[in-house]
């Protein structure tokens, strides 16, 4: 995906597989539903690929924390990516959905790039800092740049 060689396709949402002999096997949840968290990817072109994410929020450092041990800022949503932000940001899994390579750069995942402070033990991922200390991990990050940044002028 970060080399833009496959990308998330139009199934994301499948709750079962059809087995060679036709019969249908579906991922039921001790409740009795179906759970809808297969994902495909291809590398056909998809027009949702191309569509832009329109940037509604500003960077303040109050609104995205910035990590302890990697120079970059998390952002909590996908749709709270700030249109002003230059640097890299940590983004949840949930953004290759709206992922378009004309407009963001994917430049890896939290736990695969090297940080600015090693933790000992198992500590790979990012951490949030606060007060000059390690806070808090958010959940995995997919970290990225924003190739379309607007400056606000004030």
């Amino acid at each position: 995906i970060k080399d833009n060689k496959m990308w998330l396709g139009y199934a994301k949402q499948l709750s079962g597989f059809r087995l060679a002999d036709g019969t249908l096997v579906l991922s039921k949840n001790p409740e009795g539903s179906v759970p809808r968290a297969c994902k495909w990817y291809t590398n056909l072109d998809v027009a949702y690929r191309h569509d832009r994410m329109i940037l509604t929020e500003n960077y303040s450092p109050e609104k995205y924390p910035k990590y302890y041990n990697y120079n970059g800022v998390d952002v909590e949503k996908t749709k709270k990516i700030p249109s002003d932000f230059d640097g890299i940001m940590g983004v949840p899994v949930t953004f290759l959905t709206k992922y378009n390579p004309q407009q963001f750069k994917i430049v890896g995942k939290g736990v695969q790039v090297e940080k600015t402070v090693r933790f000992k033990g198992d500590k790979a991922t990012l951490w949030i800092e606060k007060d000059g200390k390690p806070f808090r991990a958010p959940f995995e990050r997919i970290l990225i740049k924003n190739r379309e940044v607007i400056k606000n002028e004030k």
